[in-house]
Order: structure tokens, then sequence, then C-alpha cells
């Protein structure tokens, strides 16, 4: 009964909506429904489902800058993993800072300009960039292969991620830079989707589009590890040299 008077006020609310919103193309959430309308109507997303879970708020710290302290609350499983995959790097490449950019908003729920981060468990980092040598350069900046890989590498192997969203242009650099490091193709193959085609379910690190100056990590619930994390995990605890 209660979900069938929610139905209802949510079609209610929809139909009451100026039509010239729609044709606008502006974006509404009707509550109760978790759904997403946006020009003529047309429904073109669900909304993450989510429940308030215990957030905590991840500051600046060894090895990082956070682009948005308001929208930097996420799990303690994603916070605490956050720090310490910083934490190595801070120390192998010291002085190099990371942006660690959105996670989530207080409390979750829908955030600004982002189909997920709604539950903690999202986070978006910055690639790290070489340097210029002259300040007058104005030619865009390469991303600094070396430190990526030792970032994403780090990731998977703290067994806690359950997918890294990152273009796979970046991933070719990346793949020609770990075989260049003695980089097994077998560990490559559970960390990188890459050269196998951005459809195939395979690796880590998938193919996503307009991801070509930062990588999406999104974390597991629980320390349960699923999926090709699992994989990679397992795997390294029989590797040689692991």
């Amino acid at each position: 009964m209660r979900s069938s008077r929610t139905l209802l006020l949510a079609l209610l609310s929809l139909a009451f909506l100026p039509s010239s919103a729609f044709a606008q193309g502006k974006t509404y959430v009707i509550k109760g429904m978790g759904t997403h309308y946006t020009k003529k109507g047309k429904e073109i997303r669900k909304a993450q489902p989510h429940k308030r879970v215990p957030m905590v708020q991840l500051r600046s710290g060894p090895g990082f800058v956070t682009a948005n302290e308001e929208r930097s609350w996420g799990t303690k499983l994603a916070v605490d993993e956050i720090r310490r995959v910083m934490a190595a790097f801070d120390r192998t490449f010291p002085r190099s800072p990371i942006i660690v950019g959105d996670l989530s908003k207080r409390g979750g729920g829908v955030l600004d300009n982002h189909n997920s981060h709604v539950n903690g468990r999202d986070v978006d980092i910055n690639l790290p960039l070489n340097p210029v040598a002259d300040i007058t350069d104005k030619r865009p900046r390469t991303v600094n292969v070396a430190q990526t890989w030792f970032l994403l590498r780090t990731l998977a192997e703290g067994c806690l991620v359950e997918y890294v969203f990152l273009d796979k242009e970046v991933q070719k650099q990346l793949h020609a830079h770990a075989l260049g490091e003695g980089v097994s193709r077998a560990e490559l193959e559970l960390i990188l989707q890459y050269p196998r085609g951005e459809k195939k379910a395979v690796g880590i690190v998938r193919h996503w589009t307009n991801h070509e100056d930062h990588f999406h990590v999104r974390f597991q619930r629980s320390t349960l590890t699923d999926g090709a994390t699992k994989l990679y995990c397992d795997w390294k605890r029989t590797a040689p040299g692991y």
C-alpha cells in the first residue's frame, strides 16, 4: 500500500512539472522513485539506491590534497585505503602531491555532475603529470606514467577495489611502461583491460570515456574481495616474488 502511494505521489509530481522544464533539458529527482527525468520526460537513468551509511571525511594528508572537503566524505574502508595508497606514494615520490577529487557529500545521495558518488565508495583521482622545465611552456602537460602505474598497482594490491575506470589510451601507455619495468604479462592481464578491447569484461582497470585526466575508483562494500580483484589477489598469493 505504501509503495503504491509513493508511486502515485511521484507520478503526480512529474505531471505538475512545467513543460518548459523538459524542453530546457533540466533534471529532476522524483522523491520516492529514485529516477531522473530529462528532455521530454524521457527516463535516462536510475539513481543508485543508497542507505545512509556512516561516513568519515577525507582531509588532505601525506601525498595528496583534496579538491573540495565538502565533497570528500566516504566509507571508512574507502578513506583508509586512499590514505594508505597516498602515504605509499609520498614515500616513493616525495613532494609530488596528487589531487583527490570528489568522493560523496556528507550522508550520501546524488552529487552534482556525477552518476555515481552516492554512497561513499567512489572517488576521482587526478592523474599525476610531468613537470614542465619552462613555466612559459603552454603545451599540455603529459601524464607521468610511472607514478600513475604505481598508484594503480598499489590500489590493486590492497584488494579492496571493485573497479577502476580509466581511458584506454592511458592504459596503453601504462601497459608499455609496466612491460618495460619487467612486470609479468600475467599480472598485467589481471590489472589492465588493455589490450583486449573496451567491451571485454576483464581486468580491474576498465575503459571509460572522459577519463583521460583522472581515474575513478570504486571501492568494495567490505573486505570480502570479489570479481576481478579477487582473481588478482588470489594470483598474488601464489605468484613468485609476492
